[in-house]
């Protein structure tokens, strides 16, 4: 959620469901099994070769913001009724 590219490596990579939204929908992060070294290996040299990198994650990021409300915001307004 900061405008980065986000790789993780773990068993659970696959199985979270909010990691999962991150990745297959906005493109923010990627998730590893430890079974898949080589896959994050080429996912971060494919990254750092991306020209714009900075300007692409911006773009999904502010997207994914866009789409989501601010659970603070949310709170607080339940909060005053």
């Amino acid at each position: 959620m900061l405008g980065v590219p986000s790789i993780r490596m773990n068993t659970f990579a696959g199985k979270i469901s909010y990691l999962e939204e991150q990745e297959k929908k906005y493109g923010l992060t990627y998730g590893f099994k430890p079974a898949d070294y080589n896959k994050m290996l080429a996912k971060i040299d494919e990254l750092l070769a991306m020209p714009g990198l900075k300007e692409v994650w911006q773009q999904r990021r502010r997207k994914m913001l866009e789409e989501k409300i601010d659970v603070t915001e949310w709170i607080i307004k339940v909060l005053r009724v």
